[in-house]
């Protein structure tokens, strides 16, 4: 198996690139996950900022929503869409690995939920045999 390159890191520090993100998103295929979402650092209960993996474009998008430099999530575009819009998108596909943090932290602070969202904890879960526990939960590298 070919060795992949490091990941290209975009820093999304602007309305601006953050529309330029929006239409990246939404011209993503739709039947299977082509984004994933983790939490890059949280501040007092917020988000800093948004890591938003695309493995096509081998890119992270690295979007900041609180402190200095700040992307607003409901900036539209001239379609109506934003990333608040993609997030709550149920038809658009994300993978997230425990969603219970960057999900709380981004209704409490930006009122966005997440729609179509599957979490990688919950299906290691749901996929264990009959005879393994399932009173717990396990961390990220168990579950890859």
């Amino acid at each position: 198996m070919e060795e992949q390159p490091n990941p290209t890191i975009t820093d999304v520090k602007s309305s601006e690139t953050a529309l330029g993100l929006v239409k990246t998103l939404y011209d993503l295929p739709a039947k299977c996950p082509s984004i994933f979402l983790d939490v890059g650092r949280f501040k007092d209960g917020k988000i800093v900022f948004l890591n938003v993996f695309i493995p096509s474009q081998n890119t992270i998008y690295r979007v900041w929503i609180d402190g200095p430099y700040k992307a607003n999530l409901s900036t539209k575009n001239a379609a109506g869409m934003s990333l608040d819009t993609i997030l709550q998108s149920e038809p658009i596909p994300k993978v997230v690995f425990d969603v219970r943090g960057i999900s709380k932290a981004l209704f409490n602070h930006h009122e966005a939920s997440l729609d179509g969202t599957w979490d990688l904890q919950l299906m290691e879960l749901a996929s264990r045999d009959p005879e393994q526990s399932k009173k717990y939960v396990v961390g990220f590298t168990k579950c890859v």
